[in-house]
């Protein structure tokens, strides 16, 4: 496995999703007053819209990635190609469904759904439709970014990345600078966007790695293989996002509407502190695709990938919790600050062990089983929901914290058991010897608990940064030559050279 490689893709991935969530923090405030905010309100569901379309398709981009990598390590690029072909062809068709139903629904969405006034309902309806004919490029896209993904060609695909998403921000201001503020008008930039991206991601493909869609109908072992994984990732798809999104749904009806907003500002922190781990996964999935599981390499990338997310983003996490209750107060005042920087200390002391469940996860959808992790959301969801509203109606948003915490962390025992099952363990090996495979992570584990405990009490800015510096400093003294092995450290210090 090339650590050259991941430490690469992994920030280029990372420059490709914080580049233009800069632009878009200074951009927005801006355009909202160019436009008024109802014309924002709609750009801003059409953004979610287009952003989150991949949710809808059955899974298939993952999945390509998945049968490509694993073609492409051995040595097969025709069969690669050819299974990447039929994925971006069902894409296709997908988006131009997909398409045609919001076509059709367009004037019902527009005037009872979105409920958007009467006064914009004209601009809105063809707005609308211009972003009904940008899906299929959306899901060509996510299917070319599979290609690349697949070659490892991060650092090309998160150039044209993030030049497509600067413009999906900077094109609407622009029209908006030179007065053309009508819906359509801003939806034409978007539609311009994606039409032009799929170009250039296509161009990019054939050009560098001689990919390009055959017109031909796809083998069916091709279909079979593509629907059996990206089946079970849509489960997890629609699943995973209610996990994540069913603690404020809840507190609507539990709390007051101010505790919500006290909840919400830190749990924002916690999921911009996520790009980090997803930019390192993005990067390894196809790495990991190629290996065998059972292997010793197997074995291996288990916890060297759990190794890796901990020492990324361990001292991230210890040093919020070190300043939660100071920034806090600062932000959002006196008052509300501490239970605010409580509420912030727990989710984030559960943040770092949905991190390192990340990197297990991604190697059972690698081993091709996404059905196990598919099985253990839809169990998950009704467990997590009664907990919820158990703790929530007792603690209020305390509780609400404490119970999205507890899911993290009997997420990641279950997600570590069923990659020691699918991926790390060869045939017939005892449960056992599989758990005496997870003894070189106790005594970190036991170290970042112990350095949590020490920051978690400091109320002051002083008191904070001595803790964070005190922690840091003990945890770099033992992850530097315990955690990180020669070649390791040799190849992060000659990377940041590079930078």
């Amino acid at each position: 496995m090339s650590r050259r490689k991941l430490l690469s893709g992994s920030a280029w991935n990372f420059f490709g999703q914080a580049l233009p969530l800069a632009v878009a923090v200074i951009s927005i405030p801006w355009l909202i007053r160019l436009i008024g905010l109802e014309r924002f309100g709609f750009l801003a569901l059409a953004w979610t819209l287009v952003g989150y379309a991949s949710i809808l398709d059955l899974g298939i981009g993952k999945a390509v990635i998945r049968t490509m990598s694993g073609r492409l390590a051995r040595q097969d690029t025709a069969g690669a190609n050819a299974s990447g072909a039929a994925g971006l062809l069902f894409l296709l068709g997908l988006g131009i469904t997909l398409g045609l139903a919001i076509l059709l629904a367009a004037p019902s969405l527009v005037e009872r759904v979105l409920k958007v006034p009467p006064a914009l309902q004209t601009e809105a309806l063809t707005a609308l439709r211009m972003l009904a004919l940008s899906i299929p490029f959306v899901m060509l896209t996510g299917g070319y970014v599979g290609v690349m993904s697949a070659h490892q060609d991060f650092k090309r695909m998160n150039l044209i990345r993030a030049q497509l998403s600067l413009l999906t921000y900077l094109l609407p201001l622009l029209l908006a600078l030179a007065g053309l503020v009508a819906l359509p008008w801003l939806m034409a930039a978007i539609l311009l966007v994606r039409g032009g991206g799929t170009a250039v991601y296509a161009w990019a493909a054939k050009r560098n790695h001689g990919f390009q869609i055959a017109w031909r109908r796809p083998a069916p072992d091709q279909v079979q293989e593509l629907f059996k994984l990206g089946g079970w990732m849509t489960v997890s798809n629609l699943v995973g996002p209610l996990l994540t999104y069913v603690d404020r749904l809840l507190m609507g009806a539990l709390v007051p509407l101010r505790s919500v907003g006290l909840y919400a500002a830190p749990y924002d922190l916690l999921t911009r502190l996520m790009v980090v781990p997803y930019s390192m996964l993005s990067a390894y999935f196809p790495i990991a695709s190629g290996l065998k599981p059972g292997s010793a390499e197997g074995q291996q990338a288990l916890f060297d990938v759990v190794r890796w997310l901990f020492v990324a983003m361990f001292p991230v996490v210890l040093v919020v919790v070190a300043f939660a209750h100071p920034a806090m107060t600062l932000w959002l005042g006196a008052e509300p600050g501490p239970l605010a920087g409580t509420v912030l200390q727990i989710l984030i002391a559960g943040l770092i062990f949905n991190v390192m469940a990340q990197g297990p996860a991604t190697l059972i959808l690698a081993a091709g089983h996404p059905r196990n992790i598919a099985l253990l959301h839809l169990v998950e969801l009704p467990l997590f929901i009664g907990v919820l509203w158990f703790l929530t109606s007792r603690y209020g948003i305390v509780g609400t914290a404490a119970s999205v915490a507890l899911r993290f962390v009997l997420d990641a025992l279950a997600v570590g058991a069923l990659a020691l099952h699918d991926f790390a363990a060869a045939p017939r090996v005892r449960w056992g010897q599989q758990l005496a495979l997870l003894k070189p992570t106790l005594l970190p584990f036991v170290l970042g608990v112990a350095l949590l405990g020490l920051v978690q009490f400091s109320r002051s800015w002083w008191m904070a940064a001595l803790t964070a510096a005190v922690g840091l400093a003990v945890f770099a003294a033992y992850a530097w030559p315990r955690l990180l092995r020669p070649g390791e450290r040799a190849g992060l210090v000659a990377f940041l050279r590079r930078r």
